[in-house]
This record gives C-alpha cells, structure tokens and sequence, in this order.
C-alpha cells in the first residue's frame, strides 16, 4: 500500500505541514503498479461531515481501472481511516452509494486513543470492533499513531489473537516504530499470524521530518525477506 495522508485541511484546499500533500498534487502520487494499491489515509477533528469528505474524496481521486493505460497514474483503492471510531453507518452507507464496481477498501485504524477508550483491553477491542463487522476490510493496530514508538510485542499478540477469534474474516495490520533494523522483533508475530500486514512511517524520515528514500527501501526489501 502506498498511503497518501490527508485531512480536512488539505481536502478543502488548505495548507497543512509537508507530510501533506497539496489534493491536486495527491493523484500525481499514486501508482499503476500491478502489486500497489493506492490508500488515502484520512482524518478530521470532526467527523459531523465525514460522509460527505469521503465521497467527495472518491469523486477526486477514483477512475476505472482500464483508464491507467492512457494516465500515468493509478486510482483510489480506499481509505484507511486514522479516526478515533467512527460511525460505522457513515461506512455502510459509503458501501452502498459507491457500489461494487469501485470496490473500495476501508481499513480502520486504532490508535493509542481509540485503545484507551476500550480500556486497553484485548478483549473489549474485538468486542468493538463487531460493530464494523462487513463494512470495514482490515484493522491496524498502531500504538505509536506514526511516531516511531517502539512497539509492544506481547499486548500488540494478544489483541491479533483476540480480535481473530472474534473476527476470523476480518483482516490485520500492525504497526509501531518498524524499520529495517528492527523487523526481527516482530518474527514471533509474522510466525503466529502469517498473513498480517505491516505498516512504517516514523523511523523512515530523517530530523527534519522528510521521507528517507534509503531507509523505505532497506525498510522494504527487508519486510520482503522476512515474509519470503
């Protein structure tokens, strides 16, 4: 997944820091390859008009993908939604006026925030998450919320196992200061739950906060050796 990070701000025009690209320059930034999908993570301080942010975000960005042969660039293949719960209604309805044809995939963040209102339990979180039950695809489990913070291995496996059992179909992400240096802290888990996909942002960015291409790409061939 190429993630594409984006909020309220920079939707309606307005600058926000460098992490965020400018929404014309967003389209420009997703790929045609065959083995990428392009995600827009998205947030907002409110979510009163989520809906509508969605929507106008697949009108922005979406086209079919027979028409990358004549643009350069890829289409939106979903959101992960960096969002403390949202409304899983809003997620129903989404599916529903966007229909099978785009098939947009949604991937539900909780962060430490959205952990602490289920009372960092493993358990309440699977219960939680039954209210998206067939409205969202995968949910990622970010402690760090971007910040490079090391990851808790033994609590980040016990919320994979709780939410599996209670989900089976649901699939799972994680996340929490990777790098290429670090990836064999995570090993246990990639042993127990083979198809979980993995996240880095924080520890790819040098001191002033710009992308490291050196460090994704190590971070990347990495993650294929391990997996492989």
């Amino acid at each position: 997944m190429a993630g594409v990070l984006m909020n309220s701000r920079t939707l309606h025009g307005l600058p926000y820091t460098h992490r965020y690209p400018d929404r014309l320059v967003t389209r420009e930034l997703f790929s045609s390859h065959g083995n990428a999908l392009n995600f827009i993570h998205y947030h907002s301080v409110s979510q009163d008009d989520l809906l509508l942010e969605l929507l106008a975000m697949v009108g922005m960005y979406w086209k079919p993908r027979h028409d990358e042969a004549r643009e350069p660039n890829g289409t939106l293949d979903g959101f992960q939604l960096n969002l403390v719960w949202p409304d899983p209604g809003v997620l129903r309805t989404l599916q529903e006026l966007t229909g099978t044809i785009r098939n947009l995939r949604i991937i539900l963040q909780v962060d430490g925030i959205a952990f602490d209102q289920v009372a960092n339990s493993p358990s309440r979180l699977a219960t939680r998450l039954g209210d998206y039950r067939n409205c969202v695809d995968l949910v990622f489990l970010d402690l760090s919320c971007g910040a490079g913070k090391p990851m808790d291995v033994g609590l980040t496996r016990e919320c994979l196992r709780a939410c599996r059992d209670a989900e089976p179909r649901l699939g799972l992400g994680i996340a929490g200061g990777l790098s290429a240096d670090n990836l064999a802290q995570i090993r246990p888990i990639i042993e127990e739950f083979p198809d979980v996909s993995i996240d880095a942002e924080g520890r790819l960015r040098r001191e002033d906060d710009t992308l490291d291409i050196e460090k994704t790409k190590a971070y990347l061939a990495a993650a294929f050796r391990m997996y492989s």
